[in-house]
Protein backbone atom coordinates (compact mmCIF):
# COMPACT_ATOMS: atom_id res chain seq x y z
CA UNK A 1 0.00 0.00 0.00
CA UNK A 2 2.89 2.26 0.77
CA UNK A 3 4.62 1.68 -2.55
CA UNK A 4 1.18 2.41 -4.17
CA UNK A 5 0.91 5.58 -2.08
CA UNK A 6 4.33 6.99 -3.23
CA UNK A 7 4.92 6.36 -7.05
CA UNK A 8 1.09 8.05 -6.64
CA UNK A 9 2.71 11.22 -4.79
CA UNK A 10 5.14 11.34 -7.67
CA UNK A 11 3.08 11.72 -10.36
CA UNK A 12 0.80 14.26 -8.55
CA UNK A 13 3.43 16.62 -7.37
CA UNK A 14 4.49 19.57 -9.38
CA UNK A 15 7.32 21.01 -10.50
CA UNK A 16 7.69 23.00 -8.03
CA UNK A 17 11.19 24.35 -8.00
CA UNK A 18 11.47 25.32 -11.52
CA UNK A 19 15.18 24.95 -13.67
CA UNK A 20 17.87 23.70 -11.31
CA UNK A 21 21.12 22.27 -11.67
CA UNK A 22 20.85 18.70 -11.13
CA UNK A 23 23.00 15.38 -11.54
CA UNK A 24 21.97 11.93 -10.66
CA UNK A 25 24.39 8.95 -9.85
CA UNK A 26 23.39 5.28 -10.56
CA UNK A 27 25.16 2.82 -8.60
CA UNK A 28 27.24 0.14 -10.34
CA UNK A 29 25.09 -2.58 -12.28
CA UNK A 30 26.46 -5.12 -10.43
CA UNK A 31 23.90 -4.00 -7.51
CA UNK A 32 20.93 -3.87 -8.81
CA UNK A 33 17.05 -5.17 -7.45
CA UNK A 34 13.86 -6.78 -9.56
CA UNK A 35 10.51 -4.85 -9.70
CA UNK A 36 8.51 -6.26 -6.77
CA UNK A 37 11.08 -7.93 -5.22
CA UNK A 38 11.74 -6.97 -1.25
CA UNK A 39 14.16 -4.48 -2.23
CA UNK A 40 11.73 -2.62 -4.28
CA UNK A 41 9.33 -2.34 -1.78
CA UNK A 42 11.74 -1.52 1.49
CA UNK A 43 12.99 1.70 -1.10
CA UNK A 44 10.01 2.72 -2.00
CA UNK A 45 8.84 2.83 1.56
CA UNK A 46 12.01 4.50 2.65
CA UNK A 47 11.42 7.27 0.01
CA UNK A 48 7.69 7.05 0.79
CA UNK A 49 8.44 8.23 4.62
CA UNK A 50 11.16 10.82 3.68
CA UNK A 51 8.46 12.58 1.38
CA UNK A 52 5.46 12.21 4.01
CA UNK A 53 6.51 14.39 6.21
CA UNK A 54 4.87 17.66 7.12
CA UNK A 55 6.44 20.89 6.56
CA UNK A 56 6.96 22.18 10.22
CA UNK A 57 8.40 18.39 11.44
CA UNK A 58 10.77 18.36 7.99
CA UNK A 59 14.52 18.34 8.84
CA UNK A 60 17.31 19.77 7.13
CA UNK A 61 19.39 16.37 7.72
CA UNK A 62 17.90 12.99 8.40
CA UNK A 63 18.17 9.80 7.66
CA UNK A 64 16.10 6.20 8.02
CA UNK A 65 16.63 2.70 7.58
CA UNK A 66 14.01 0.01 6.40
CA UNK A 67 14.18 -3.99 6.10
CA UNK A 68 15.13 -6.17 8.68
CA UNK A 69 17.69 -8.53 6.89
CA UNK A 70 20.47 -8.01 4.15
CA UNK A 71 20.43 -7.92 1.39
CA UNK A 72 17.19 -6.18 1.26
CA UNK A 73 17.95 -3.52 3.75
CA UNK A 74 17.81 0.03 2.59
CA UNK A 75 19.90 2.49 3.81
CA UNK A 76 19.14 6.34 3.14
CA UNK A 77 19.76 9.82 4.31
CA UNK A 78 18.74 13.34 2.77
CA UNK A 79 20.48 16.63 3.09
CA UNK A 80 19.24 19.71 2.79
CA UNK A 81 20.67 23.86 1.53
CA UNK A 82 21.02 25.09 5.05
CA UNK A 83 19.22 28.62 4.08
CA UNK A 84 16.03 27.01 2.34
CA UNK A 85 12.66 26.74 3.96
CA UNK A 86 10.68 23.10 5.11
CA UNK A 87 8.55 23.26 2.15
CA UNK A 88 11.50 23.81 -0.44
CA UNK A 89 12.81 21.37 0.99
CA UNK A 90 10.42 18.80 1.10
CA UNK A 91 9.64 19.69 -2.60
CA UNK A 92 13.65 19.37 -3.55
CA UNK A 93 12.83 15.74 -1.92
CA UNK A 94 9.92 14.77 -3.33
CA UNK A 95 11.47 16.29 -7.19
CA UNK A 96 14.28 13.80 -6.27
CA UNK A 97 12.80 10.92 -5.42
CA UNK A 98 10.39 10.91 -8.77
CA UNK A 99 13.58 11.51 -10.60
CA UNK A 100 15.70 9.26 -8.65
CA UNK A 101 13.43 5.89 -9.44
CA UNK A 102 13.36 7.05 -13.22
CA UNK A 103 17.08 7.63 -13.72
CA UNK A 104 17.77 4.63 -12.01
CA UNK A 105 15.36 2.00 -11.74
CA UNK A 106 17.09 -1.14 -10.98
CA UNK A 107 20.08 0.27 -9.10
CA UNK A 108 20.20 -0.25 -5.17
CA UNK A 109 21.84 2.74 -4.68
CA UNK A 110 21.97 5.69 -5.79
CA UNK A 111 22.28 9.88 -5.02
CA UNK A 112 20.83 13.20 -6.71
CA UNK A 113 22.15 16.19 -5.92
CA UNK A 114 20.52 19.52 -6.95
CA UNK A 115 21.10 23.32 -5.61
CA UNK A 116 18.64 22.31 -2.97
CA UNK A 117 18.94 19.20 -1.48
CA UNK A 118 20.35 15.71 -1.96
CA UNK A 119 19.26 12.32 -1.66
CA UNK A 120 20.98 9.21 -0.50
CA UNK A 121 19.91 6.10 -0.52
CA UNK A 122 21.64 2.37 -1.27
CA UNK A 123 21.94 -1.55 0.33
CA UNK A 124 25.05 -0.42 2.51
CA UNK A 125 25.11 1.68 5.20
CA UNK A 126 25.48 5.44 4.38
CA UNK A 127 25.87 7.06 7.79
CA UNK A 128 29.09 7.90 9.43
CA UNK A 129 31.20 7.29 6.72
CA UNK A 130 33.18 10.02 4.83
CA UNK A 131 32.90 9.56 1.51
CA UNK A 132 35.07 11.36 -1.37
CA UNK A 133 33.29 10.03 -4.31
CA UNK A 134 31.64 10.13 -6.68
CA UNK A 135 31.48 13.92 -7.40
CA UNK A 136 29.46 15.96 -9.54
CA UNK A 137 30.60 19.80 -10.14
CA UNK A 138 29.80 22.95 -12.40
CA UNK A 139 31.82 26.14 -13.24
CA UNK A 140 30.34 29.28 -14.02
CA UNK A 141 30.46 29.99 -17.50
CA UNK A 142 31.78 33.95 -17.24
CA UNK A 143 35.90 34.61 -16.34
CA UNK A 144 36.91 36.66 -14.18
CA UNK A 145 39.53 38.16 -15.88
CA UNK A 146 41.29 38.08 -19.05
CA UNK A 147 44.88 39.65 -17.10
CA UNK A 148 46.45 37.07 -15.23
CA UNK A 149 47.16 39.62 -12.42
CA UNK A 150 43.43 39.77 -11.92
CA UNK A 151 42.86 36.66 -12.09
CA UNK A 152 45.57 35.44 -9.12
CA UNK A 153 43.80 38.50 -7.28
CA UNK A 154 39.84 36.43 -6.92
CA UNK A 155 42.21 33.27 -7.07
CA UNK A 156 43.65 34.33 -3.26
CA UNK A 157 40.33 35.96 -2.04
CA UNK A 158 38.34 32.61 -2.91
CA UNK A 159 41.35 30.52 -1.24
CA UNK A 160 41.70 32.24 1.64
CA UNK A 161 37.70 32.81 2.14
CA UNK A 162 37.32 28.96 1.36
CA UNK A 163 40.15 28.25 4.72
CA UNK A 164 37.80 30.18 6.75
CA UNK A 165 34.50 28.51 6.07
CA UNK A 166 36.04 24.96 6.00
CA UNK A 167 36.79 26.14 10.18
CA UNK A 168 33.82 27.89 10.68
CA UNK A 169 31.45 24.48 9.40
CA UNK A 170 33.42 21.73 10.64
CA UNK A 171 33.30 23.61 14.24
CA UNK A 172 29.79 24.27 13.83
CA UNK A 173 27.49 21.24 15.08
CA UNK A 174 25.02 21.54 11.72
CA UNK A 175 28.60 21.34 9.64
CA UNK A 176 27.56 24.16 7.72
CA UNK A 177 28.88 27.50 7.04
CA UNK A 178 28.44 30.50 4.43
CA UNK A 179 30.41 33.91 4.16
CA UNK A 180 31.58 36.97 1.54
CA UNK A 181 34.92 38.72 0.96
CA UNK A 182 35.54 41.50 -0.92
CA UNK A 183 38.00 41.95 -4.13
CA UNK A 184 38.80 44.88 -5.93
CA UNK A 185 37.34 47.48 -3.52
CA UNK A 186 33.85 46.98 -4.11
CA UNK A 187 32.99 43.75 -5.82
CA UNK A 188 32.14 40.37 -2.91
CA UNK A 189 32.54 36.96 -4.13
CA UNK A 190 29.82 34.78 -1.78
CA UNK A 191 30.97 31.48 -0.23
CA UNK A 192 28.90 28.11 1.22
CA UNK A 193 30.04 25.15 2.42
CA UNK A 194 28.21 22.23 4.46
CA UNK A 195 28.51 18.23 5.20
CA UNK A 196 26.43 15.74 6.32
CA UNK A 197 25.55 16.07 10.36
CA UNK A 198 26.73 12.58 10.79
CA UNK A 199 30.06 13.61 10.29
CA UNK A 200 32.39 14.42 12.70
CA UNK A 201 34.47 17.81 12.69
CA UNK A 202 37.63 16.20 11.61
CA UNK A 203 35.58 14.29 8.87
CA UNK A 204 34.02 17.12 7.58
CA UNK A 205 37.43 19.32 7.35
CA UNK A 206 38.79 16.52 5.84
CA UNK A 207 36.07 16.40 3.22
CA UNK A 208 35.74 19.98 2.41
CA UNK A 209 39.77 20.38 2.49
CA UNK A 210 40.36 17.41 -0.30
CA UNK A 211 37.71 19.33 -2.34
CA UNK A 212 38.12 23.23 -2.00
CA UNK A 213 41.70 23.17 -3.74
CA UNK A 214 40.28 20.71 -6.26
CA UNK A 215 37.30 22.95 -7.32
CA UNK A 216 39.80 26.20 -7.15
CA UNK A 217 42.41 25.33 -8.58
CA UNK A 218 41.97 22.68 -11.40
CA UNK A 219 38.21 22.38 -11.89
CA UNK A 220 36.78 25.73 -12.04
CA UNK A 221 40.54 27.94 -11.90
CA UNK A 222 39.39 31.47 -13.68
CA UNK A 223 36.23 31.08 -13.71
CA UNK A 224 33.82 33.75 -11.67
CA UNK A 225 32.21 31.06 -9.74
CA UNK A 226 32.03 26.89 -9.38
CA UNK A 227 30.38 24.09 -7.07
CA UNK A 228 31.47 20.53 -6.15
CA UNK A 229 29.32 17.89 -4.11
CA UNK A 230 30.35 14.39 -2.77
CA UNK A 231 27.92 11.92 -0.77
CA UNK A 232 29.38 14.03 2.26
CA UNK A 233 29.62 17.33 1.09
CA UNK A 234 29.23 20.23 -0.62
CA UNK A 235 30.88 23.21 -1.76
CA UNK A 236 30.15 26.52 -3.92
CA UNK A 237 31.17 30.01 -4.16
CA UNK A 238 29.61 32.84 -6.90
CA UNK A 239 30.05 36.48 -7.33
CA UNK A 240 26.50 37.09 -6.59
CA UNK A 241 24.36 35.88 -3.42
CA UNK A 242 22.86 32.67 -4.41
CA UNK A 243 21.94 31.54 -0.70
CA UNK A 244 19.11 33.33 1.22
CA UNK A 245 21.14 33.99 4.66
CA UNK A 246 21.11 37.55 5.35
CA UNK A 247 23.95 39.40 3.62
CA UNK A 248 25.60 43.01 3.35
CA UNK A 249 24.37 43.30 -0.21
CA UNK A 250 21.09 43.16 1.48
CA UNK A 251 21.83 45.93 3.16
CA UNK A 252 23.08 48.49 0.84
CA UNK A 253 20.39 47.56 -1.35
CA UNK A 254 18.26 48.68 1.78
CA UNK A 255 19.71 51.70 3.36
CA UNK A 256 16.56 53.46 4.16
CA UNK A 257 14.74 50.68 6.12
CA UNK A 258 18.28 50.24 7.95
CA UNK A 259 18.68 53.67 9.16
CA UNK A 260 14.97 54.06 9.71
CA UNK A 261 15.39 51.09 12.23
CA UNK A 262 18.65 52.67 13.87
CA UNK A 263 16.79 56.05 14.13
CA UNK A 264 13.60 54.61 16.07
CA UNK A 265 16.01 52.79 18.20
CA UNK A 266 18.14 55.42 19.30
CA UNK A 267 14.76 57.80 19.67
CA UNK A 268 12.66 55.23 21.74
CA UNK A 269 16.46 55.62 23.89
CA UNK A 270 16.28 59.32 24.44
CA UNK A 271 12.85 59.58 25.37
CA UNK A 272 13.62 56.81 27.78
CA UNK A 273 16.24 59.12 29.37
CA UNK A 274 14.56 62.08 29.00
CA UNK A 275 11.80 61.65 30.09
CA UNK A 276 12.11 60.29 33.64
CA UNK A 277 14.81 63.67 34.07
CA UNK A 278 12.37 66.24 33.01
CA UNK A 279 9.57 65.16 35.44
CA UNK A 280 12.22 64.92 38.29
CA UNK A 281 13.48 68.83 37.52
CA UNK A 282 9.58 69.70 37.69
CA UNK A 283 9.07 68.08 40.86
CA UNK A 284 11.77 69.89 41.86
CA UNK A 285 11.05 72.53 40.57
CA UNK A 286 7.48 72.33 42.42
CA UNK A 287 8.68 71.81 45.95
CA UNK A 288 11.47 74.74 45.63
CA UNK A 289 8.36 77.36 44.37
CA UNK A 290 6.39 75.74 47.46
CA UNK A 291 9.19 76.27 50.01
CA UNK A 292 9.69 80.13 48.57
CA UNK A 293 6.03 80.85 48.67
CA UNK A 294 5.85 79.70 52.43
CA UNK A 295 9.00 81.56 52.94
CA UNK A 296 7.93 84.72 51.92
CA UNK A 297 4.21 84.49 53.79
CA UNK A 298 6.35 84.47 57.10
CA UNK A 299 8.61 87.39 56.19
CA UNK A 300 5.71 88.99 54.94
CA UNK A 301 3.20 88.33 58.56
CA UNK A 302 6.58 89.25 60.55
CA UNK A 303 7.01 92.64 58.87
CA UNK A 304 3.17 93.43 59.46
CA UNK A 305 3.60 92.19 63.39
CA UNK A 306 6.28 94.85 63.49
CA UNK A 307 4.82 98.02 61.72
CA UNK A 308 1.75 97.61 62.90
CA UNK A 309 -1.99 96.86 60.93
CA UNK A 310 -4.07 99.88 60.83
CA UNK A 311 -4.98 103.30 61.86
CA UNK A 312 -7.60 101.80 64.84
CA UNK A 313 -5.62 98.79 66.12
CA UNK A 314 -2.10 98.01 67.76
CA UNK A 315 -0.32 94.86 67.40
CA UNK A 316 0.35 93.88 71.02
CA UNK A 317 0.46 95.56 74.95
CA UNK A 318 4.24 96.62 74.65
CA UNK A 319 3.05 99.51 72.03
CA UNK A 320 1.21 100.87 75.19
CA UNK A 321 4.27 101.26 77.05
CA UNK A 322 5.42 104.54 76.38
CA UNK A 323 7.08 107.14 78.65
CA UNK A 324 5.61 110.69 79.62
CA UNK A 325 7.51 112.87 77.37
CA UNK A 326 7.02 111.17 74.73
CA UNK A 327 2.99 111.52 74.76
CA UNK A 328 3.34 115.40 75.87
CA UNK A 329 5.13 115.96 72.76
CA UNK A 330 2.56 113.58 70.21
CA UNK A 331 -0.28 115.53 71.92
CA UNK A 332 1.26 118.68 72.08
CA UNK A 333 1.29 118.88 75.90
CA UNK A 334 -2.21 117.36 75.54
CA UNK A 335 -3.64 120.29 73.69
CA UNK A 336 -7.57 120.19 72.98
CA UNK A 337 -6.41 120.56 69.34
CA UNK A 338 -5.80 117.08 69.70
CA UNK A 339 -8.45 116.17 72.00
CA UNK A 340 -11.17 113.90 70.19
CA UNK A 341 -12.98 112.78 72.86
CA UNK A 342 -13.84 111.26 76.35
CA UNK A 343 -13.65 107.32 77.01
CA UNK A 344 -14.63 104.92 80.13
CA UNK A 345 -10.53 105.59 80.87
CA UNK A 346 -10.43 109.19 80.62
CA UNK A 347 -9.60 111.68 77.73
CA UNK A 348 -8.55 110.22 73.97
CA UNK A 349 -6.00 112.53 72.33
CA UNK A 350 -5.01 111.57 68.49
CA UNK A 351 -1.17 111.70 68.61
CA UNK A 352 1.44 111.57 65.38
CA UNK A 353 4.21 109.02 66.50
CA UNK A 354 6.01 108.17 62.96
CA UNK A 355 5.68 108.72 58.90
CA UNK A 356 2.11 107.03 58.17
CA UNK A 357 1.30 105.57 61.22
CA UNK A 358 -1.64 107.59 63.25
CA UNK A 359 -2.66 106.04 66.84
CA UNK A 360 -5.70 107.36 68.90
CA UNK A 361 -4.83 106.86 72.63
CA UNK A 362 -6.81 106.81 75.85
CA UNK A 363 -4.98 108.80 78.46
CA UNK A 364 -6.40 108.74 81.96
Amino acid sequence: MATFLFFLLLLLVPNALGAEHSYNYCGPNKTTYTPNSTYYHNLAHLLFLFTQEGDSSIELFSNKTVGKHPPDIVYGLYLCRADILPNDCLNCLIKASKEMTEHCPIQKEAIRWSDYCMLHYANHSVLWNMEVDPIDYECNNANISKLETEQKHFHDIVVDMMDELVVMASNYSKRYAYKEAIYNGAERVFGLMQCTQDLSGSDCDRCLRTHVSRLVNELCGGKAGGRLSTPSCNIRYERYPFYGFHTREDERKAPSTTQSGKKKKSSLKIVVIVTPVCVFLVLLGTIVALIERRRRRKHVTRKVSMNGTDDNEIATEQSLQIDLKTIEAATANFSDDNKVGEGGFGSVYKVYLAPYIHLKFGIE
